[in-house]
């Protein structure tokens, strides 16, 4: 630790620096015990209507509480995207953020869900080009480079951002 002392005497125009951290009564750094914190046990929900209620109540962390079996459960995903937004659906199961027609009922609320979708979704043209009509404007970025370089898309894409100038990494030239 380093402490200084700046002093400026009457008459002079330069300040003086002056180390004085040997003279400094340090506090000294108490580690805090984190060992009853480290990890409080969550429980899971695994009854449907207790995890229904808790994604009505905007539970954000409603998904890090629920049983595996309940992030496949569209019902609950579905309730869960309409309180807290498309965030959690990363947390959903791999089925549903595979699954085609679910994905394009929650685009219907959140375009950009798509980003949180599986890979096979987030490089199916129709599902990128009806994201971005939508309004999804972060789905570029999650896109395949084969999308990224297909002009319809891009074109698709810059429409949404009305900017002509608009660069996009990994974009292609032509």
């Amino acid at each position: 630790r380093e402490a200084s002392q700046i002093k400026k005497s009457p008459g002079e125009d330069q300040l003086n620096w002056t180390d004085i951290s040997d003279q400094w009564e340090w506090e000294e750094d108490e580690e805090e015990d984190w060992s009853e914190n480290e990890e409080q046990e969550i429980t899971v929900i695994t009854n449907k209507e207790e995890a229904l209620e808790a994604a009505n109540q905007y539970d954000y962390g409603i998904m890090q509480k629920i049983s595996d079996e309940l992030k496949d459960d569209k019902e609950v995903v579905m309730a869960a995207f309409e309180s807290t937004g498309s965030d959690i659906f990363k947390h959903a199961s791999q089925n549903l953020r595979a699954d085609t027609v679910f994905i394009k009922s929650l685009m219907e609320i959140d375009p950009n869900v798509l980003i949180y979708a599986s890979e096979k979704i987030r490089d199916d043209k129709d599902l990128v080009m009806t994201s971005l009509k939508q309004g999804g404007e972060y789905v570029f970025e999650y896109m395949s480079d084969e999308l990224k370089a297909d002009k319809e898309v891009v074109l698709a894409a810059l429409e949404l951002f009305k900017i002509g100038s608009w660069t996009f990494s990994g974009v292609s030239d032509e």
